[in-house]
């Protein structure tokens, strides 16, 4: 999702409308989707709090108070973002966060990808080529596996194995390292997992728990009516 769909979500709820987009307010944007699963983490709270004051607003709803400022409505931005992925399911590609709204994906967005990939791998101290990145997308493995350090020390021993072969490993390692978070259907590796016990029981990503934690903790009672409900129709 880009930053329109953010705003119609915002008309759309009752919260608020954009009276216009500016530069440095698209900037502030990407920069907390970038975020990623760590935005609901306590040190990027100033980062969505500047985004949400870069906003200048044509109405707001009264409830929030200043919209700019209302910590109420940090909370409620976080939540979204991570509820939606950070308005990125329907895009493959981290690097269309930064590109300008009005750019279409260009040509060579797979190859920054793989690159994006490549840098994760070597951050780390795996040197690591572009034709082995492709191998491993083509193997299926998920992004946010690909860039754990756990798969890039197991993924060393088992390279030299044909594709076959390295399937059969791969589906071993996945066994007893890797589970789906339930909310947002991530990979993620087990011994990260968070248990969640307050209101149900439940194993989340990181994100997610943050999420649950910011919304049965604040004073939201209809989104915390409208995410048990969806959970109950899952079960």
């Amino acid at each position: 999702m880009r930053f329109a769909k953010f705003e119609e979500w915002l008309e759309d709820t009752g919260i608020a409308e954009v009276r216009n987009r500016r530069h440095y307010i698209m900037k502030y944007f990407k920069e907390i989707l970038h975020l990623e699963e760590s935005i609901a983490e306590e040190e990027n709270r100033e980062k969505v709090k500047r985004f949400q004051k870069s906003v200048t607003y044509k109405w707001w709803n009264n409830k929030y108070g200043k919209i700019w400022e209302s910590d109420e409505f940090t909370d409620i931005i976080i939540m979204k973002i991570i509820e939606e992925r950070g308005f990125i399911e329907e895009y493959s590609d981290v690097e269309e966060l930064m590109s300008s709204d009005d750019t279409e994906e260009s040509e060579d967005s797979d190859e920054h990808y793989e690159m994006i990939l490549r840098n994760y791998w070597i951050e780390n101290g795996y040197e690591i080529d572009i034709k082995e990145i492709k191998r491993i997308l083509d193997l299926k493995v998920e992004y946010e596996v690909i860039k754990t350090k756990d798969f890039m020390e197991y993924y060393v021993t088992i390279k030299e194995l044909d594709n076959e072969e390295i399937i059969k490993e791969l589906k071993k390692w996945y066994n007893t390292n890797i589970i789906e978070c339930p909310l947002c259907q991530k990979m993620i590796l087990i011994k990260e997992a968070i248990d969640y016990n307050e209101e149900f029981e439940i194993r989340l990503c990181k994100s997610c728990f943050e999420m649950y934690r910011l919304l049965f903790k604040s004073l939201i009672p209809k989104q915390k009516k409208e995410i048990l409900k969806k959970r109950n129709k899952k079960k």
